[in-house]
């Protein structure tokens, strides 16, 4: 029965693992095509997941909700904060912030 337990756990945290690199993968490829669109540098070609949490797909499922953070340039020297926001792994929207 341990082994049962045991298995059942790792094969969780497998698959929590892999539907998370899959959505920080979604998340990095929107905000490269994002700042692509609008002519700007994508800085580090990375996002960080700043925020994780469940919340109901518009199905009614569960899913997670992660909000991950980047930072992009327009002129290669200052650097400007951004947000992408994904519920399961569709982007809902990317917030990219010019501060003066």
């Amino acid at each position: 029965m341990l082994d049962l337990v045991i298995i059942v756990a790792l094969s969780g945290l497998l698959g929590f693992w892999w539907n998370s690199f899959a959505a920080r993968e979604a998340a990095r490829q929107a905000c490269l095509r994002r700042c692509a669109e609008h002519g700007l540098q994508f800085l580090d070609d990375s996002v960080a997941l700043s925020r994780l949490r469940l919340r109901r797909n518009p199905a009614g499922r569960m899913v997670f909700y992660r909000e991950y953070r980047f930072e992009f340039s327009v002129d290669g020297v200052a650097r400007h904060p951004g947000r992408v926001c994904l519920l399961g792994q569709q982007v809902l929207h990317i917030d990219m912030l010019l501060e003066s």
